[in-house]
C-alpha cells in the first residue's frame, strides 16, 4: 500500500503561473458622482482582464462588466521585445505607453449610503491606489417637469388636459 501511495504522489506535477506585483493606479473617475447601478469608467492600470479584476466602493463589491485595453497592443509587443513587464520602467517604451496605452475598467455603482467612498481595484498585479467617488442619494432627478396624460377619470376630460378644471367637473 505504502508503494502505490508513493508512486501515486511521486507523479504528481504541479504548475504555477507568476505574474509581478506592482502597484497599481486609478487616476480618474468619469463621472465622479453617481447613484446606485450607474457605470462609472475607472482609469488607470496596469489592467488584466474582466475575470480577475474586483473593485470595492468601500467595502462594497462593484460588479466589473468591461475591462478595454484596445489601444495597448504597441505597448505591449513593445515591452515583450524589451523584455519588460507591465509593473516595471521600460525606457524604451515609456512613450509609446504613456501616449497610446488608455487602460479602463467599466464597473456598475453598488447600493451604498450617500457620501464620499475609496474605491479600490485589485487585479493579478496588486491592488490600487484608492480613488475618491462621490455617492448620490437615488431620487430627485432636478426634474420639475411633469407629464399630464389627461386622464382626471372622468370621461368628458378632454385628452389633452391641461390640469384645468373642466367645466363639466366644476359641478355647475
Amino acid at each position: 500500500m505504502i508503494s502505490l501511495l508513493t508512486v501515486l504522489l511521486g507523479c504528481t506535477t504541479t504548475t504555477s503561473i507568476s505574474l509581478p506585483v506592482c502597484d497599481v493606479e486609478l487616476t480618474i473617475a468619469q463621472p465622479e458622482v453617481g447613484v446606485a447601478g450607474d457605470s462609472v469608467v475607472l482609469t488607470g492600470g496596469p489592467l488584466t482582464d474582466t475575470w480577475d479584476t474586483a473593485v470595492y466602493f468601500g467595502s462594497d463589491r462593484a460588479l466589473v462588466t468591461d475591462i478595454d485595453r484596445d489601444t495597448c497592443g504597441d505597448c505591449d509587443a513593445c515591452r515583450e521585445t524589451n523584455g519588460c513587464t507591465a509593473c516595471g520602467d521600460c525606457d524604451s517604451c515609456d512613450v509609446l505607453c504613456d501616449t497610446d496605452c488608455i487602460e479602463t475598467a467599466t464597473v456598475e455603482v453598488p447600493s451604498l449610503t450617500s457620501g464620499v467612498v475609496e474605491v479600490f481595484l485589485y487585479n493579478a498585479y496588486g491592488v490600487s491606489t484608492p480613488l475618491a467617488f462621490t455617492v448620490d442619494a437615488p431620487g430627485d432627478t432636478g426634474d420639475t417637469s411633469t407629464e399630464d396624460t389627461g386622464d382626471s377619470g372622468n370621461e368628458k376630460d378632454s385628452a389633452a388636459d391641461s390640469g384645468a378644471a373642466d367645466t363639466a367637473d366644476s359641478g355647475k
